[in-house]
């Protein structure tokens, strides 16, 4: 029993020192602040559509008093009952005053007019006079209002006014009109600002259709068309072919590519602490002392003379369990004038092993394999910082290739309202004998002049589009020459992709390197933190040392080194050795350092999680939004487009003189609306395809989408590693799923 608890005592020491594992201190530390941002992630809002602010807003109409909306409902003669058409005039005019938060603590009084008109006939068994009247109308409409605005009977009261308020003459049937009114007053005068009213869906108010799968603007098919006159060879590049060869070319990129191979350099070098060393010494000794006793040399008045040669072979290892061992073999010859030196001409053998196993600082295999452990952190660190880069950079390659096609087809679209305008000052030209007058031809001479000079600006874009997308990817057969022309093969997309905030935010906790990183930092502080805490107890070193020994005459080296083991006598030394430093202020520094960094290192975790979570929202909410101002814009092209059409079928019917110079502008107009709304409309479903990139690079997957990734390969000329990053068949997953290792 007490054999087995030894055992139990002597193993824990040797693998955890006195200490907890650094494995559970770090998951101690991360486990409860990724399961806190899984259910923070689990509680966001899935739909992103239910983040939008859906409301109109109401303003009061000229004409009314502050404070008083004015009510002309329409009455019988002497009537004063409210008809179906007065209720929904009713329910419009107090809109904004329903829209109001605070309604319920509003008082509202009801206030009835009526014309000058006398009460004749039968009507005076009814109403009496127009006092009366006015009563009975306004407590009609307070009891209206009471019902649809949900008010109890203190927020509420009615009086008449008969015709003693008019607020036009009465001389007119017009007059009369507007001074029969109910007014309804306020507390306040809040309801003349502008009130907030809900709109379920504005888009299907507006009437917002999907693009068709089958719609292609018209430029599309140009954008791939030869457009420098000079260039005898085009490139075709799909984004997947330019992503490709921006790994392959791409400067940045092998810049990016280095920084794991160096660092993995470190991971070897802190293995090597624990390789074996070899050593060989040699020393010759030549000694010549005067004597202070005749017990040296045997002789009085003499010199102590001694010649030596010893040479000294053996191995060292440091182990993980923290112990050194040194076992030695030394051979040596000497000999001495001294009478007592026996024998002469000696040869001597001494075969040594000693054992040093620290017992407190410095025991176990965790604090021993510390520094390999952290090595290799930081080397997962630095291919997290890879992957970070290199999405970072092919993002912006991405980008740089939909600015190129947004530039070539804005062009395109700059070309054509330029041609537009060339027809029609070459048909004022050809009408110049006819009807066309001298300021219609200057005027569509001036627009197409500032159309001309529209185009070149958008030329000197596409080139510098090209030169972007270039340098981004370093191919040596992209040079932007005289006969070069970079052309974008691929269309944008315009189908809309499902958005989900809740399981978008779930895959980056899992897949954004950042977070990865955060994660090891604390991982490699715990490590740190627990080193440091190791390195608070004392020395206490268990040593031991034992040794074989020969001797023999005539400068027998190999006698004696077989004397050592003929027959084996062992020396042996066993021992502690301790060293405590009072106060022990280094390493209570040390160790409260550590403490510190690694509560900021927890901190610093936290702080990028929140940051990535509201990327991943802001990157879902940009898709949506994105997509939504692409259907606007559709509809709005279109909507010009229609109305320029209706121009030309005008225009084709013939006009009359009178008319002609304010169509020219309208058509010019027109033209250069729809030329706006088509440009409107191209930058939309541009910023659709960029944010779909920007998703994925959001949520960590943007490698994985594209199916990269990064392999070790070694250079046949200088076998050096490299990194690669190659395309493959199938998407892999760069990180498992749980708690970063």
């Amino acid at each position: 029993m007490k054999r087995k608890w030894l055992y139990v005592v002597v193993s824990s020491l040797l693998v955890n020192g006195c200490g907890q594992s650094w494995q559970k201190h770090y998951e101690d530390i991360a486990e409860p602040v990724l399961q806190e941002y899984q259910e923070k992630a689990a509680k966001l809002t899935s739909d992103p559509s239910q983040y939008r602010f859906h409301f109109r807003l109401i303003f009061p109409k000229d004409g009314d008093k502050k404070g008083v909306i004015t009510l002309h409902t329409y009455y019988p003669n002497g009537q004063a009952d409210l008809t179906d058409e007065a209720k929904a005039m009713i329910r419009e005019k107090v809109a904004p005053l329903k829209a109001r938060s605070d309604l319920s603590s509003q008082h509202i009084n009801v206030v009835g007019h009526t014309d000058s008109a006398p009460i004749g006939g039968a009507l005076r068994s009814k109403f009496e006079n127009n006092q009366i009247l006015s009563i009975a109308r306004a407590r009609n409409v307070a009891d209206y209002l009471k019902e649809y605005l949900g008010l109890n009977d203190k927020n509420i009261s009615y009086e008449g006014k008969g015709a003693d308020k008019p607020i036009v003459s009465n001389a007119t049937s017009e007059g009369k009109a507007k001074n029969r009114r109910v007014e309804v007053q306020t507390q306040t005068e809040s309801v003349d600002k502008p009130t907030i009213q809900t709109i379920t869906n504005p888009e299907e108010e507006l009437k917002l259709t999907p693009i068709p799968n089958n719609y292609t603007p018209w430029w599309q098919s140009l954008v791939t068309d030869k457009m420098n006159p000079k260039s005898e060879q085009r490139t075709f590049s799909k984004i997947e072919e330019v992503l490709l060869r921006a790994l392959k070319y791409s400067n940045q990129i092998r810049v990016f590519s280095d920084l794991p191979l160096i660092r993995k350099t470190v991971v070897d070098e802190a293995n090597g602490a624990f390789d074996p060393h070899l050593f060989v010494e040699g020393k010759y000794f030549d000694i010549d002392k005067p004597t202070s006793t005749s017990l040296e040399t045997g002789t009085p008045n003499d010199r102590y003379r001694e010649r030596q040669t010893t040479v000294d072979v053996g191995m060292r290892k440091k182990f993980a369990t923290g112990a050194d061992i040194s076992l030695s073999q030394t051979l040596g010859k000497r000999n001495s004038n001294s009478k007592y030196f026996s024998p002469y001409d000696q040869a001597y053998a001494d075969l040594t092993l000693s054992l040093k196993q620290p017992l407190l600082n410095g025991v176990g295999f965790e604090y021993n394999e510390s520094q390999i452990a952290v090595a290799k952190i930081d080397h997962s660190i630095s291919m997290d910082e890879f992957l970070r880069q290199i999405s970072a950079h092919l993002l912006e390659v991405e980008r740089a290739y939909w600015a190129l096609y947004l530039e070539r087809a804005h062009l395109l679209q700059k070309k054509k309202l330029y041609s537009e305008a060339e027809k029609v000052v070459a048909e004022l030209e050809a009408r110049k004998t006819v009807d066309a007058m001298t300021h219609q031809i200057a005027l569509a001479k001036s627009e197409l002049i500032a159309r001309y000079a529209a185009s070149i600006r958008s030329e000197q874009a596409v080139r510098n589009a090209e030169g972007k997308l270039i340098s981004l990817i370093n191919d040596p057969d992209l040079i932007a020459h005289e006969k070069f022309e970079l052309v974008t093969a691929d269309p944008p997309k315009m189908l809309k992709m499902p958005t989900d905030i809740t399981k978008s935010a779930s895959i980056a906790l899992n897949r954004r390197p950042e977070i990865q990183q955060a994660f090891r930092q604390v991982k490699a502080g715990a490590i740190r933190s627990n080193m440091s805490k190791n390195e608070l107890m004392p020395v206490l070193n268990f040593v031991v040392e034992s040794s074989l020994h020969g001797l023999r005459g005539n400068y027998d080296v190999k006698g004696a080194y077989d004397d050592q083991f003929k027959p084996i006598f062992p020396n042996y030394t066993v021992g502690l050795m301790l060293d405590v430093p009072l106060g022990n202020r280094v390493a209570e520094a040390r160790h409260r350092r550590r403490q510190i960094e690694l509560r900021q290192m927890t901190d610093q975790l936290k702080v990028t999680i929140e940051t990535v979570l509201l990327e991943v929202q802001v990157a879902v909410r940009e898709l949506d939004t994105s997509y939504r101002e692409m259907l606007s814009q559709y509809q709005a092209m279109l909507a010009f487009k229609t109305n320029l059409g209706f121009l030309e079928v005008r225009r084709s019917v013939g006009l009359q003189a009178a008319d002609q110079s304010r169509f020219l502008e309208q058509l010019l107009d027109a033209q250069k609306k729809l030329s706006e709304a088509e440009q409107a409309f191209l930058q939309s479903y541009i910023a659709y395809n960029i944010s779909h990139s920007n998703l994925d690079r959001a949520t960590g997957l943007f490698l994985e989408a594209r199916r990269i990734s990064p392999q070790e390969e070694e250079d046949d000329k200088t076998k050096l590693p490299l990194m690669r990053l190659k395309q493959l068949e199938q998407a892999e997953p760069m990180y498992p799923e749980g708690l970063p290792q």
